[in-house]
């Protein structure tokens, strides 16, 4: 090979790779520019249900051989806060040692750039053979959008790119670099979020009041499930949720542990016994049952279970119960 050819081989094959791939993310809350053999996989963080799914996730995986970087992108369902770039850094810093900057802000949008300094306390399985696949975080992307919600992509590598961190790295921060704002908004008003109940005819409706919001719908052959939330600011770790859980197969649920009571409630038109329980390690109350509901389909179970460390917040999320609406078949409603 004559030297000006393997020259030019040389600087090919350490250039970086080319970016002309641009994505939407998150369904068009924003987009970013990729190499161009990366793609867009479904599915990879949670089995969610096609419209949920778009809406609260986006995975990106390039590969390189048997080396993987993954883009994994989700909504925090979080308000932004004012000095955001400052409690970022806090954090990130107490975590583990991380470089913060700003690259982007116009008008109420801003991008921050998280990146890790350094690797010292990761596990020593990635000095092992490449059959341990753990992933390690190189870099956060965390997005105040111009709602004023906040989203987050994470870049991770596997453990056969783990010697070559560096290079991945600057990957992922190239890529970032070319955030562009998108149209989407989110809104955490009152509305209602409609759902199929997987193999059947049947439908649920959810009347959401202020700041509560579906942020998961988990299909599987076994289950559907809706995971509810209630929207808090950035750094406010209240843990509130309503799960409603259609189960076609016997599921085993771990029922709470704690002192125990029994209220009733309202659930499609009737009083219902429900179990209470305040969870001493965690500080949570919590509340549950579960119903039988063969007009869905013979053998169907319904399990609904809130916890939240507020006893408002489960009379919140009650009065959420109470207006759940099953239309079990939609074909004869007007």
């Amino acid at each position: 090979m004559k030297i000006s050819s393997l020259l030019l081989f040389l600087l090919v094959s350490n250039a970086a790779p080319a970016q002309k791939n641009e994505i939407s993310i998150l369904n068009n809350r924003f987009y970013l520019t990729f190499p161009d053999s990366a793609r867009k996989v479904t599915g990879a963080n949670m089995i969610l249900a096609p419209g949920s799914a778009e809406n609260n996730e986006t995975t990106i995986v390039y590969e390189i051989g048997d080396e993987k970087l993954t883009f994994s992108a989700i909504e925090l369902n979080k308000r932004t806060v004012e000095n955001l770039v400052e409690r970022l850094t806090e954090n990130g810093n107490r975590e583990k040692p991380s470089a913060i900057k700003v690259t982007y802000n116009k008008d109420s949008c801003m991008a921050i750039l998280i990146t890790r300094k350094n690797f010292d306390n990761e596990p020593k399985i990635y000095n092992m053979p490449v059959r341990f696949t753990a992933d390690v975080m190189l870099s956060s992307f965390i997005i105040q959008n111009p709602d004023r919600t906040l989203s987050r992509v994470s870049a991770f590598i596997n453990a056969a790119a783990f010697a070559e961190r560096s290079k991945f790295q600057k990957i992922a921060e190239d890529v970032f670099s070319t955030f562009r704002e998108g149209e989407r908004r989110v809104s955490f008003a009152p509305h209602i979020d409609s759902f199929a109940i997987m193999g059947t005819k049947a439908k649920i409706k959810i009347y959401l009041p202020q700041d509560y919001i579906t942020y998961a719908a988990i299909t599987d052959k076994q289950f559907d499930a809706y995971m509810i939330n209630r929207v808090t600011s950035y750094g406010d770790t209240t843990e509130t949720s309503l799960m409603i859980n259609f189960e076609f197969v016997f599921l085993y649920s771990i029922k709470p542990k704690g002192i125990k009571s029994t209220t009733y409630g309202e659930f499609m038109f009737h009083v219902m016994p429900w179990d209470n329980y305040f969870d001493t390690t965690r500080s949570l109350f919590e509340r549950e049952q579960l119903f039988y509901d063969d007009e869905i389909k013979k053998g169907v179970k319904i399990y609904i279970a809130m916890q939240s460390p507020k006893a408002g917040d489960i009379e919140d999320m009650s009065g959420i119960v109470k207006n759940l609406l099953i239309v079990y078949d939609p074909d004869k409603v007007k």
